[in-house]
């Protein structure tokens, strides 16, 4: 492993993060946090400017089923299923983590789409039904939020990137993500290791080699989650459950 730059952050959670949103206009991370075998989770704010973490308490009984959809404005989007399997009608939940109030529920609310940038979904209401839309992140301001482009095997992109590597001794497998920033470039790949799949994190200022780490290891198969840049700031999680940031 190669590591020529040190993490602004880093912190090891007791349980895996499962999901990690931005708020871009105020420079804050939302993280929740959940163990599969104690079935406990958490949620966390990190403000980026000033790094430091604060872990949220809730004015609601915080169950397994309440799970993290968004952060905007100061504002915690959570909602909270009846059965995690049932993607039937939920209760959102519009937290204030500032000042530690809840400002609104909505019960019945079935979700349509959720991403980093909107929530839609629609109230139902006996008969009828109240269409409802939550911006997240307005892309006119605030620091710049940028996600990597995959590519999957097989397509000239992969075949691209893949060389670009040239790892060598790793054959890289079922896809890579890749992003320029400026004078950096970052990518992210999938390599057998044994019975199992690891995956990797390389970082390139001025086509110098500044990181190259294994960022998850003993995986069964591809995640869906990838590095984050917000502003000048790389954000990744290492091993499931260590969030570490990073000045480019």
């Amino acid at each position: 492993m190669i590591f020529l730059s040190e993490a602004i952050f880093s912190f090891k959670f007791p349980y895996p993060i499962w999901m990690v949103k931005v708020d871009c206009l105020q420079g804050c991370l939302a993280i929740e946090a959940r163990s599969d075998q104690s079935m406990e989770h958490s949620f966390s704010i990190l403000d980026l400017k000033h790094l430091k973490l604060t872990e949220v308490t809730l004015p609601i009984k915080s169950d397994w089923w309440l799970t993290l959809l968004g952060l905007s404005g100061g504002h915690l989007i959570l909602g909270q299923y009846k059965n995690q399997k049932n993607p039937g009608p939920i209760t959102l939940w519009v937290y204030d983590w500032i000042k530690q109030v809840m400002v609104q529920e909505i019960d019945h609310f079935q979700l349509n789409e959720c991403s980093e940038f909107n929530i839609y979904g629609k109230a139902l209401k006996g008969t009828q039904s109240e269409e409802i839309h939550i911006k997240l992140n307005n892309l006119q301001s605030g620091e710049e939020l940028s996600f990597p482009e995959t590519f999957k095997i097989g397509s000239p992109s992969f075949d691209t990137v893949a060389a670009y590597l040239n790892t060598q001794d790793r054959l890289i497998l079922y896809e890579v993500a890749y992003l320029e920033i400026g004078d950096h470039i970052l990518m992210n790949y999938y390599y057998q290791d044994g019975d199992s799949l690891n995956k990797s994190l390389v970082w390139l200022a001025n086509e110098q080699l500044v990181i190259h780490e294994d960022i998850d290891q003993n995986m069964k198969g591809i995640s869906s989650e990838s590095f984050i840049v917000l502003g000048k700031k790389l954000i990744f999680v290492s091993n499931r459950n260590n969030l570490k940031v990073y000045d480019l």
